[in-house]
């Protein structure tokens, strides 16, 4: 699956394949709202590269660098409606952009590895 998620890489956001270093992968996660198992891979890149989004797969794109990710102060929790219920729903905020769902759940995972990592 890892060579499949590098592909879609290339395809969805522009990053050339022979540019991605695989690293290894997260937990699998099920999305209840869709129904869809997320299997969740880690590569790097040696320069952060030049990126061309598949706009049809793509809705935006953009950088954080791995001390926000790790801030503590970027973790939030709000109150929402989501499907006419009421939920409490973490969500990371940087520079104005609010991550969560699928997405913050997978990252606070890897934001984990990272924390135990550097400590």
């Amino acid at each position: 699956l890892h060579e499949t998620a590098i592909r879609e890489t290339e395809e969805e956001i522009g990053v050339p394949k022979q540019a991605v270093n695989y690293i290894g992968s997260l937990t699998p996660y099920f999305t209840a709202a869709t129904g869809f198992m997320i299997h969740p891979f880690l590569g790097w890149t040696q320069e952060k590269p030049e990126t061309n989004i598949h706009d049809m797969e793509v809705n935006s794109l953009f950088h954080v660098p791995i001390s926000a990710l790790i801030d503590e102060k970027t973790l939030m929790i709000e109150d929402w409606t989501i499907s006419g219920y009421d939920a409490k729903v973490p969500f990371y905020h940087f520079n104005g952009r609010k991550v969560w769902g699928a997405t913050a759940a997978i990252l606070s995972e890897f934001k984990s590895i990272l924390k135990e990592a550097l400590d």
